[in-house]
């Protein structure tokens, strides 16, 4: 049903009451997908700082024992580094989005549309 459509019900109080349950249904929909993000942030955070960790890692051997491998090694552990801010930045814009579903509608906004007072 569309939001036009409550509206244009004969009885106000029903139509507000439509719309409230609409709106709590929405909310409720904001808060799973928060809660999903939520939950993908720490993943994230998580793999991340494993990541930074294991980069700071040295190898006991010397460049000079590992011959051409100690290139690829140390080329290895740059683009460990490269991945690791990469999810640094995606853990960063999930906390954005997660923050952002969250105050879609606030408390006080719902305190409004509950006391609206409807002429008859």
């Amino acid at each position: 049903m569309k939001y036009s459509d409550i509206l244009q019900n004969d009885d106000p109080n029903n139509s507000l009451n439509l719309l409230m349950k609409r709106i709590n249904k929405g909310k409720a929909f904001d808060d799973e997908i928060a809660g999903f993000i939520s939950d993908r942030i720490m993943i994230e955070d998580k793999y991340y700082k494993e990541l930074q960790k294991l980069t700071k890692k040295q190898i006991s051997l010397d460049d000079e024992f590992m011959g051409g491998f100690g290139r690829v090694y140390k080329e290895y552990i740059k683009l460990n580094t490269v991945i690791a801010e990469i999810h640094k930045r995606v853990t960063e814009v999930l906390m954005e989005a997660e923050t952002k579903m969250r105050a879609r509608l606030t408390a006080q906004d719902m305190t409004k549309i509950k006391n609206v007072i409807i002429d008859k």
